[in-house]
Formats: C-alpha cells, structure tokens, sequence
C-alpha cells in the first residue's frame, strides 16, 4: 500500500528562520543572481524542474539567462549556513544553451547537463571546480533531464531521428578527476515512435529507474511512464494520467503538461503534473504516488485545496528524502500577484492545506519554484522574481523545515 512516512521535525535554533504557526518555518529569501544587471531575463524551466540540488549542506542553482544577449547557463552555490552565492559561474560554451538540469552525484560533487546548439552537454562541478564539457547526444537533441543513485547519474532526453522526436537514456559515471563515462544511448520506448515524445522526468532508487513523460501517440497529449532494472532495460510504457471525455466523439480527454517526479522513502516516488481536467478552470495540479520505484502507480490525486481550485495553476515541481517525507509545489494567481504556493501529505495520508511560503509571496511575481528536501528535512527552494509583469527578472532562494506544531 503506498503510504506517507512524514516525520514531525522540531525547529531548532536557526539564525534567519521567519517563525509563526505556520507547520512550516522558511528563512528570509536570499538573493541566487546579482542584481543591476538591467533587462536580464532568468529562466528556471529544466525538464522535471530540477534546476537545485544539494551535496554535505551545498546548495548548487543552475538557469539560463540573457544577459550577454544570447541565452547561456550559469551556476551559483553557497553552503547552508552561508549568508550569499557564490558570482554567477558560467557552465555553457556555445552559441545558444537552454534548460540545465543538475542532481547530487557524490559529497560535493553535482553533474549538471543543458541543451546547447541542438545537443546535449553535461559537466561535473567537484568543490566549485568545473570539469570538462561533454556531448551526451547527437544533434536534434532537448529536454534532458538528471538523476542519481549511489553516485552513477542517468540522464534522458528528447532527440529526433526519424520522423518524431523521442527519448533516449543513457547511464553516466563520474570519474575520480570529474571526467564522465557515458553508456550507449538507447530508447525508452523500444518501439518505434508515432509521435512526439517529450519534457521526460526520471527518478532513480534500488527499486530501478523510472522515466515520465508527454506522449501525443493517442492523438492528444497523454503522461507515460517505464521502469527499468538497474541496466537500462524499460518494460513497455503504461499510461499514467486519467482522462475523461463525455462531449462527443471527437474529444480524446483533459489536457495534461509537464511532470515532475521525485522519490522518497525506500522505493516510493511521486509524480505531479498540469491537469486541465477541471471543467474550464485551468490547469489544476495532479499528482499520483508509485510503488517500487515508479513500477506501479497508485490513482491520480488532486494536490491543490479548495481555496484557490477555482484558479490556474503552473509549474509543479516535487521534492522527498529517504526519510518519507514529499511535497509538491507550483505558482498561481490566488492572491492577484503570482505566488509560490506548496502541498505534502499530512498525517490522515491526504494532501494538506495550501501554504504560500513567506519568502515567495507577496508583492510582484514569483514564479517558476524548483525545490530539493534533504535528508535532514530541510526544504531547498529557489524560484523566479520580478517586479512587475513583463519586468527584469532575479533567482531567490530560501530554506525551510516543517515546524514543531
């Protein structure tokens, strides 16, 4: 039976925590990305939404942003009790570069992978020390996406090579001097692609490797998920999202978009995603909790509370720790302003009430959350801010553990 495991974590003393009555307690937002930059665009959009991640108490961020007029990855990090990032790093090396991703692959050790000029590119990052750059694909390549177990990191992403784009993966290892070590690319989906498969999340765990996905193959835009073993050998892809259509013959269900998947626990993951399902409201977020590492899913979950269903809402990203402890999070609209708003499972095994964190909130927008819980149970989240819509944009970050109520 899938089951939550989440731990009642007292708050001790933390220079910088915002304390209430609220179940969880965030420190002030810090700054990811150096200001009086000008009209400088930031962008946290990886596939799966890992664009953080954490090694020994590093916090590591990647995005893409405009500033030399040509969209480029960089990198920032700080230790946890460390009051600023780390300058900007740059990560990219080509023309163009787009959606980076990065994941844990050691103590103090991150992998972070990006599109760059139509392939994909991966570098290790060993205490602040770049590696060299590394193609992972042929060209036509977008949307990857990270994850790690026991210090081997697997990454997927979409690449065309016939008449659709699909989604091939590849195991990588990380040598002792940060080199990388790929495996032979090779398809989820062993069967020929009949549409466009794309914007892949992948989790891994000792239960095996799970990868999700946006397939088109029913003619409309449908979640699938594999698991594979340990050696990269994906069974035949099952359907994940419910659909319901009574309009007419014609209508082939609810629309769904962009998942995100985490694990947690031993063998367990959740997945959320966009969900139109809701009778012209917008998009709602949807989740559904898997078994033995992704092998088998549990029904899909609405996430967000009746407070603000009546809204859109965008951008899920979800975080767990071996612990048991998961949550999810996205932006909307509530309020008026973009606000950053989060949900986990509470102790009757239901998602709880809606909460905005007190650092992402407020005046302007803040959108575009991705977020990490470490093994501790503190939540790492870092998200989008702007001013006023249309506006310059800044990368935030804050820290937060669930209180002692």
């Amino acid at each position: 039976m899938i089951r939550c495991l989440l731990l009642s974590l007292a708050i001790g003393c933390c220079p910088g925590l915002v304390s209430g009555s609220d179940p969880w307690e965030f420190s002030s937002g810090v700054p990811v990305t150096e200001g009086g930059q000008g009209a400088v665009f930031h962008h946290l959009d990886s596939s799966g939404r890992k664009n953080i991640a954490v090694s020994n108490g590093l916090v590591a961020v990647v995005w893409e942003d405009d500033r030399t007029g040509q969209p480029q990855v960089y990198l920032a990090f700080k230790r946890s009790d460390e009051l600023a990032f780390s300058p900007s790093i740059g990560i990219s090396t080509g023309k163009e570069a787009y959606e980076p991703t990065v994941v844990t692959v050691g103590d103090d050790h991150f992998l972070i992978a990006w599109e760059q000029d139509g392939r994909i590119h991966a570098r290790t990052v060993i205490s602040g020390r770049l590696g060299a750059v590394t193609k992972l694909s042929g060209p036509g390549a977008k949307q990857v996406v990270l994850t790690a177990w026991q210090n081997t990191a697997y990454g997927v992403w979409q690449e065309k090579k016939a008449d659709y784009p699909r989604l091939f993966f590849t195991k990588i290892e990380i040598g002792k001097d940060g080199g990388l070590r790929l495996g032979q690319p090779s398809p989820v989906d062993t069967r020929p692609a009949q549409a466009p498969q794309l914007y892949p999340a992948i989790e891994a765990g000792p239960a095996g490797i799970c990868v999700v996905w946006e397939d088109r193959r029913a003619g409309h835009t449908r979640l699938y998920y594999s698991h594979s073993s340990p050696d990269g050998r994906f069974v035949p892809p099952l359907e994940l999202n419910e659909y319901f259509t009574n309009r007419n013959s014609y209508d082939r269900g609810s629309g769904v978009t962009r998942v995100s998947m985490a694990g947690f626990g031993q063998d367990e993951v959740v997945a959320a995603w966009m969900d139109k399902r809701r009778n012209g409201r917008g998009y709602g977020i949807y989740s559904a909790l898997g078994t033995g590492g992704g092998s088998e899913f549990g029904p899909n979950e609405r996430v967000q509370g009746e407070e603000g269903d009546e809204k859109p809402h965008s951008n899920p990203t979800t975080a767990g720790n071996t612990a048991g402890e998961f949550l999810v999070a996205w932006d909307d609209f509530r309020r008026g302003t973009s606000d950053i708003w989060m949900s986990w499972y509470n102790d009757d095994l239901e998602w709880s009430q809606d909460l905005s964190p007190s650092p992402a909130g407020g005046p302007g927008e803040q959108t575009n959350p991705s977020m990490v819980l470490d093994d501790q149970g503190w939540l790492h989240l870092a998200w989008v801010s702007r001013d006023k819509p249309g506006g310059p944009t800044r990368i935030w970050y804050a820290r937060g553990r669930r209180g002692a109520n």
